[in-house]
């Protein structure tokens, strides 16, 4: 909830065996970031994150597919990741203080 808001980096600790990982798009480019909430940069544009991240990326890469179908095959092969996937095009997702806004609103 802190990304978007202009707020400071919350201070929070990654416990040992948990780990954090979050893609950002800002008109800069794409950035990973880590647990140690340092951004690195996506310089092509194609990454993927989560317990399936390494399959769904291999595909992407690997074999050309579509995101959702490099999320499929991430779903064939990861235990942790399952279907239904979900896809949003970057234009219909509104920005953070927006769609806050609109929850206050009740939208």
């Amino acid at each position: 909830d802190w990304y978007g808001t202009g707020r400071v980096i919350p201070k929070v600790r990654v416990g040992k065996k948990e780990t954090f990982e979050a893609l950002v798009l800002t008109p800069a480019g794409l950035f990973l970031y880590g647990d140690d909430w340092s951004p690195i940069p996506i310089a092509d544009g194609v990454f993927a994150i989560g317990t399936g991240g390494h399959s769904a990326l291999a595909a992407l890469r690997g074999f050309n597919s579509t995101p959702e179908r490099a999320v499929e095959v991430a779903c064939l092969i990861d235990t942790n990741s399952a279907p239904p996937v979900q896809c949003k095009l970057i234009a219909d997702v509104k920005p953070y203080r927006a769609r806050k806004a609109a929850q206050r609103k009740g939208e």
